[in-house]
């Protein structure tokens, strides 16, 4: 843990706290795909409802594409992504962050340490452009993205066309968020910290973009913003 810890904190030029939350959730999501395939195990079930009985097809479809962003490079091709595909037959190759592909190369290593068969989790590094190849190869049955609204919609659009299936998680307006001033006692305080707290955000998908002033809000309260933005 620690040792992954200090990458990602090294790659992302984060804090030890923030980044160890990164990879505790990368570690869940390993966790509950490996006891997914307990859950698994079942082919029927009689008399499930009057007169019906169910069947279970196991039929993995092959291999499925992930494309992830650089600001969580553990949690989220190694949490949300190639963990369960793998769990349910399937085989991945990741395309890693460009700023950030250490991470998803050492967790790589790990599964092959722990037994993981050759083939079975590809890491791939390589530009936006390159990474097109995701989208028309013939082999690719599925992708999955994780990133900003107009890469979403791109990608979206590229599958949908080809018939392969496609999980996209971008929030709306790329994720950014809206801060909200309220009248309050420390509101001096508060306006010169916020220029400061979106800086320290910049990987957050949450990271805000506008700002919301109270109707009653005085003229110092937005110079007093723009000051301490500039400085």
């Amino acid at each position: 843990m620690d040792e992954l810890t200090m990458l990602v904190a090294k790659e992302n030029e984060t804090a030890w706290e923030e980044t160890k939350g990164d990879v505790l959730k990368a570690k869940e999501g390993t966790e509950q795909a490996i006891s997914a395939s307990s859950l698994m195990m079942g082919e029927s079930l009689m008399d499930a409802s009057s007169s019906y009985d169910t069947v279970l097809y196991r039929e993995p479809l092959g291999v499925f594409a992930g494309i992830v962003p650089f600001n969580f490079p553990a949690m989220i091709p190694m949490s949300w992504m190639a963990p369960m595909c793998i769990a349910c037959g399937n085989t991945t190759v990741i395309k890693a962050a460009t700023f950030t592909p250490q991470t998803c190369l050492r967790i790589a290593e790990l599964y092959q340490e722990a037994g993981l068969p050759d083939g079975v989790l590809n890491i791939v590094t390589c530009s936006r452009n390159k990474s097109e190849l995701f989208l028309y190869h013939p082999d690719i049955k599925g992708i999955s993205f994780v990133g900003s609204t107009s890469v979403g919609l791109h990608i979206y659009s590229e599958a949908a066309s080809s018939g392969r299936r496609r999980l996209l998680l971008h929030p709306p307006i790329s994720g950014k968020g809206i801060e909200g001033l309220r009248r309050r006692r420390r509101i001096r305080q508060c306006i010169s910290k916020l220029p400061a707290g979106r800086v320290r955000d910049h990987r957050l998908s949450g990271t805000r973009q506008r700002i919301g002033f109270h109707a009653g809000g005085k003229p110092w309260m937005f110079s007093g913003y723009a000051f301490h933005g500039r400085t």
